[in-house]
């Protein structure tokens, strides 16, 4: 019995090949945007802070 390599399993090597990229930018891209709404709130209480000291 040979190992054969068709078509339909080559696409399918590719689906999955993919989707598990796309996985992974769509979460790096989560994170970033995660990051930037932490800092810009972070940044918008020091400067609350600050102006109460003031």
């Amino acid at each position: 019995m040979k190992n054969k390599i068709n078509a339909t399993t080559v696409i399918k090597i590719v689906g999955w090949v993919a989707t598990a990229v796309g996985g992974i930018l769509v979460s790096l891209a989560s994170d970033k945007q995660m990051q930037e709404q932490v800092d810009a709130r972070l940044d918008e209480y020091i400067s609350s802070k600050d102006k109460k000291e003031s």
